[in-house]
């Protein structure tokens, strides 16, 4: 197809039919080049879709770029998205809200991204954060607000300051934090970080 004659209009629909291109630009470069720039989809969390897939933060879909290589993010637990098919947009309350967490626990402020491998969304009136070192964080359906999840940051610190595991953290109380220790023991609160019997 000559210079002229190419369907740059075509080129663009079929580089917005992978789900992992977020848009595309194709124009002609003269004297004889066309130009392509295509934008990319980033994965924020993996879904359970027999293998893992990942959802883009638009709540689309991504085929797998190869068998069992993923991106290096959280998953979700309690959205199913095996009946949905690659560049899908999961509009579910449950992607809604696990998306929400993404946004919220962002914040490079809060030290917490990196630090979370699953958000589980399957029970409506809780949202429990998984953190790396297999502490279960149990939080408001929904994200609270900053000054919430910036207990949970003073928290953190305090209890890695301290040598302390802690086996669950519970923020759906107002004013504070309740903390239970991995090893047996009283169950301790927290208000702002400063530890407290519950």
């Amino acid at each position: 197809m000559g210079f002229f004659e190419a369907d740059l209009g075509r080129a663009r629909q079929r580089l917005l039919a992978d789900s992992r291109i977020r848009n595309a630009h194709v124009a002609r470069a003269f004297p004889n080049a066309v130009d392509i720039r295509i934008e990319e989809r980033v994965p924020v969390l993996l879904v359970h879709h027999g293998s893992p897939w990942e959802m883009d933060g638009d709540g689309v879909l991504l085929a797998p770029l190869a068998e069992g290589v993923v991106a290096d993010v959280p998953l979700v637990a309690g959205l199913e998205a095996a009946k949905y098919r690659a560049g899908t947009c999961l509009g579910t309350p449950a992607a809604a809200r696990a998306l929400a967490w993404v946004h919220a626990t962002a914040d490079p402020q809060l030290e917490l991204a990196g630090r979370i491998s699953e958000f589980d969304v399957s029970d409506g009136a809780a949202t429990t954060l998984v953190l790396m070192d297999g502490t279960r964080v149990i939080a408001p359906a929904w994200p609270p607000g900053p000054s919430k999840l910036s207990s949970l940051r003073v928290v953190l610190a305090t209890l890695s300051r301290r040598g302390v595991m802690a086996q669950e953290i519970d923020l759906r109380f107002q004013h504070q934090v309740i903390v239970r220790p991995a090893a047996a023991g009283v169950a301790t609160g927290a208000v702002t970080g400063a530890a407290q019997p519950s």
